[in-house]
This record gives C-alpha cells, structure tokens and sequence, in this order.
C-alpha cells in the first residue's frame, strides 16, 4: 500500500534543501541521512569545491560541475565543466585543470575535507546541522567545500 497515507513525500523536496533550491542540477538523491562514504553525497561536495575554485580563479562567472562514477573505478570516469558561456578558457580545458589538479577519488576528498573527524569537531552535531539547514551555501559554519583555496593555483596554470 503506498501513497499519502503511508509516505510523506518529502524525499524530492529533501534533495532541493540539501542543495541549492532550484537553482542548480544535481542527482535525484537527498544528501542528509547517507555515510559520508557516499560517493553521491560527498562526489557532490567536491563539484561544489571544483566549481567554486574555477569560479574565484576569475576563469569563468557562473560554473556547474559534473562528475560520473562507476562501480570499480576510483575515479569519475567522467569530469565535465559547464560554464553557460561565461568561461574565460574553453568548458573542455576548465575540465582538463579540474582532472590535473583536483583529486576526485572517494579517498582523497574524504582526506581533503577531513570528513572522517568532523563531526568530533563539532561536538558530534556536523552531520546533523547540515541536515537541518542545508549542505551548500552555508555561512555560519565553515564547510572544507565551501573553501577556494586552490583559485590560486588554477589562475596561475
């Protein structure tokens, strides 16, 4: 038996809070509830990062990034860049610095955003406080993919 009765339907609306209203694409799945060992929960922290990197180097004005895994391989078998023709260089060459200087394996963003001692930083609550309010976008706590840190490095290259 299914339907309103049984479901709340809260599962569309959870991925648009997690993320960024209506504003960008992202998969079909809700962010909060999942280990940080998600590929699709933590694949789109870094397209975050990625995207906001590009966008603070000055190489373009609006920035998407999309990244495809699959089962057995450590890393996207596909990275691709969409600059809504606001790209200062080309969406294939954006792609390229992305592959050269970004480590997208689930190892290495896991130890990059330091995901596995987070929530002892905060007392336990991480995970629940990006729930509650959102996992992008956030001033009020300081979220390692939020960070542009290697805006430097993508404009020097």
């Amino acid at each position: 038996m299914g339907g309103p009765a049984v479901h709340s339907g809260l599962t569309g609306r959870k991925s648009d809070v997690d993320t960024y209203g209506e504003y960008a694409r992202h998969s079909g799945n809700a962010l909060s509830g999942k280990d940080p060992m998600r590929i699709d929960r933590i694949g789109a922290y870094v397209a975050r990062y990625a995207a906001k990197n590009l966008v603070a180097a000055g190489l373009a004005e609006a920035c998407e990034v999309q990244l495809s895994y699959s089962i057995g391989f450590s890393r996207p078998v596909s990275i691709q860049v969409e600059t809504f023709g606001t790209g200062k260089l080309s969406d294939e060459d954006l792609s390229a610095r992305l592959e050269r200087d970004f480590d997208f394996r689930l190892a290495g963003i896991l130890k990059n955003f330091n995901l596995r001692h987070l929530p002892s930083l905060h007392k336990g609550r991480f995970y629940q406080m990006l729930a509650v309010y959102g996992h992008v976008g956030r001033v009020d706590l300081t979220l390692p993919w939020e960070a542009t840190d290697k805006a430097d490095m993508l404009k020097e290259r």
